[in-house]
C-alpha cells in the first residue's frame, strides 16, 4: 500500500493575494480619479500645482499607513484607529489611498457600515469634482435654491 501523499501548499491567485492588486482594482482606481484629476488641474488656477500635487500625495500616504498600521493592529489585538479618524481621512481627500488599502491589504472591505460610508465619500467627491469640472454649474443652482427658501 502506498503512503498517503499531502497536498502542496497552494498560494492564492495573484488577483486575490493580500499586498497585490488586481487588474480590475487598478481600473476602478484609474476610473473613479479621472474626475478628480481633471478637477485638481482646474484648481491650479488659484494654487500652485506642485503644491497641490504634494498635499494630496502626502494626504494619500497617511491614510494608506493609517490603514496598515490599523490591520496590523488587528491582527495582533492592539489599540484600534478609530473608524471616523480613517473616514475623516478619506473625506478630505485620501479616498484612493483608503480603496487601494481596502483592496490590497483585505482590510475594511467587508464590513458593510464601513463601506456604506466609504462609498458615499466617494460619491461626494464625484460629485465635487463633477461640480468643478462643469464650472460651478450644480453648486451654483443648489447655493441659488438656498437662498430663494431663506429670503422668503
Amino acid at each position: 500500500m502506498a503512503s498517503p501523499v499531502a497536498p502542496l501548499p497552494t498560494a492564492p491567485p495573484p488577483s486575490t493575494a493580500p499586498g497585490r492588486f488586481s487588474f480590475k482594482t487598478l481600473v476602478v482606481a484609474a476610473a473613479l480619479l479621472s474626475p478628480a484629476v481633471v478637477a485638481l488641474s482646474k484648481a491650479t488656477v488659484w494654487v500652485d500645482g506642485r503644491v497641490l500635487a504634494g498635499v494630496v500625495v502626502a494626504l494619500n500616504l497617511a491614510v494608506f499607513i493609517l490603514y496598515a498600521v490599523d490591520k496590523r493592529r488587528a491582527g495582533q489585538g492592539g489599540r484600534r484607529i478609530p473608524e471616523w479618524v480613517l473616514h475623516l481621512g478619506e473625506l478630505l481627500g485620501g479616498w484612493p489611498a483608503a480603496f487601494l488599502a481596502q483592496q490590497g491589504l483585505r482590510h475594511k472591505s467587508s464590513k458593510f457600515t464601513y463601506q456604506a460610508v466609504f462609498w458615499l465619500i466617494v460619491l461626494l467627491h464625484q460629485l465635487v469634482a463633477v461640480d468643478v469640472i462643469m464650472g460651478g454649474q450644480f453648486s451654483g443652482d443648489a447655493w441659488m435654491v438656498v437662498r430663494h427658501y431663506l429670503h422668503r
